[in-house]
C-alpha cells in the first residue's frame, strides 16, 4: 500500500457526493477531481493541479483576472452627457376619479332655492287705501280689478354670506288664473339689512325702503291654470339681490323682501291659497 511521506502534503476533500478525495501534491496525482458545489471550480493544491490557464488559489482552480475576456466593446458605455428629466414636462396624470377640468372649489357657483312659508310672507296693499291683506288666496302682480297694488315677497333664511357675487336669481310662479290684459311689471328689493315679515298695518309695503336697483317684466298671457314654467319666471334679479347682500349689515341668513307694482294684471298662486305653488326664490351666486 502506498503512503506519502510527512513532508508530503495532502489534503483531504469530500465531493459533493460525499466519498472522500485525496490530493497528492508531491506526485500531482489524484484520487479523484473534487469541485466546488456553488461555483463548479476543481479543487487543487497547486497551481500544477490545474489546467491552464488556471491557477490554485484558495484550493481552488480559477482563471486569473488577465485572462478573463474584456467587456463587448459593441456595448455602448451610460452616455455622460445625457440630459436630465425635462422640467418643462408634465407631470404625471392625476387619478382617473379627478376631473383636471374641474373649476376650483373656491370659484363653484352655489344654488339658493327657498319658497315663501307663512302666510305673512306673501301680501298685498292696495296704493289708493293703505289697506294690507295677508290672507289672500292669490297674488294679483299689477292691480286687482284696476286697483293698482303693492305686492309683497318675503324669502326667508337667505344664506348668501355678504358681499357674495350674484351669478342670477328669479322668482318663479304659479298661474292662479288667466289675464289677457297686457301687464308691465316693476320690481324691487326692500333696501334692509333682515327685512321684516308683512303685518296688516296701513301702508306696510309700499311705506318700506326700496332699492335703486330696479327690473322691469312684462310677461305674457297666462293662460292655463297651474302653469309654473318660463312665462311665470320673472326676469334675471341679481342686480336686486346683490343690492342688498352687499350692503354693510347683511348677515348670511337674513330674510329678503321683493315688492312688485304696475299696471294691467298676472294672477299667480298665494302661499294661503297652495302653500306648495307659493313663489320660489333661486339664487346663484359665488363667495367672495
Amino acid at each position: 500500500m502506498f503512503e506519502p511521506s510527512r513532508n508530503r502534503r495532502s489534503s483531504l476533500a469530500r465531493s459533493p457526493t460525499g466519498v472522500a478525495c485525496i490530493v497528492i501534491a508531491f506526485w500531482t496525482l489524484s484520487a479523484c477531481k473534487v469541485t466546488d458545489p456553488r461555483s463548479g471550480a476543481l479543487a487543487c493544491t497547486s497551481t500544477s493541479d490545474c489546467d491552464a490557464p488556471r491557477v490554485c488559489e484558495f484550493d481552488y482552480c480559477v482563471v486569473p483576472p488577465a485572462f478573463l475576456p474584456d467587456a463587448d466593446p459593441s456595448v455602448p458605455d451610460a452616455d455622460p452627457a445625457a440630459p436630465d428629466a425635462d422640467p418643462s414636462a408634465p407631470d404625471a396624470a392625476p387619478p382617473a376619479d379627478a376631473d383636471p377640468s374641474a373649476p376650483d372649489a373656491s370659484t363653484d357657483t352655489i344654488t339658493l332655492v327657498r319658497q315663501v312659508t307663512g302666510d305673512s310672507n306673501d301680501a298685498e296693499e292696495i296704493i289708493a287705501t293703505g289697506a294690507v291683506a295677508l290672507t289672500s288666496f292669490d297674488l294679483d302682480l299689477g292691480a286687482d280689478n284696476v286697483k293698482p297694488l303693492v305686492v309683497g315677497i318675503r324669502f326667508v333664511d337667505i344664506v348668501i354670506p355678504q358681499g357674495a357675487t350674484i351669478v342670477s336669481a328669479s322668482i318663479q310662479f304659479t298661474v292662479d288664473a288667466t289675464d289677457p290684459d297686457a301687464t308691465t311689471l316693476d320690481l324691487f328689493a326692500e333696501d334692509a339689512d333682515n327685512a321684516p315679515t308683512f303685518v296688516d298695518d296701513s301702508s306696510n309695503l309700499s311705506a318700506r325702503n326700496k332699492t335703486t336697483a330696479t327690473v322691469s317684466w312684462s310677461p305674457p298671457v297666462w293662460s292655463s291654470i297651474g302653469l309654473a314654467e318660463a312665462d311665470q319666471r320673472t326676469p334675471d334679479l341679481a342686480s336686486l339681490v346683490s343690492s342688498v347682500t352687499g350692503r354693510a349689515g347683511w348677515a348670511s341668513g337674513n330674510a329678503l323682501v321683493f315688492l312688485v307694482t304696475g299696471t294691467g294684471q298676472r294672477s299667480a298662486e298665494a302661499y294661503d291659497g297652495a302653500p306648495l305653488a307659493a313663489p320660489v326664490l333661486t339664487v346663484d351666486y359665488t363667495t367672495p
